[in-house]
């Protein structure tokens, strides 16, 4: 997981820096704080803005670990493939 996705998650979900530096591809929706219905819209705000992309509901719905939304970039050919969990 890259330092940009991560301070991405930092700002929508009201991070402290500490906790943006902990996160991985393993991360859930329910092992992230701030990461509720609010916290999840801010979310597809942030990484649509981030990454010049748009995202429908039907995958946003779908977001709900981090490896989710680093495979959803990719497919949208915003993030490099390379880039995995550290």
């Amino acid at each position: 997981m890259d330092q940009r996705l991560r301070d991405v998650f930092g700002r929508a979900l009201k991070l402290r820096p500490a906790e943006s530096a902990a996160l991985s591809e393993t991360d859930t929706i329910h092992s992230v704080r701030n990461w509720d219905s609010m916290g999840h819209f801010l979310l597809v705000v942030e990484l649509e803005k981030e990454y010049h992309t748009s995202i429908s509901s039907e995958e946003a719905i779908r977001l709900a670990t981090i490896a989710l939304v680093v495979q959803l970039l990719q497919k949208k050919g915003v993030l490099d493939p390379g880039v995995s969990s550290s």
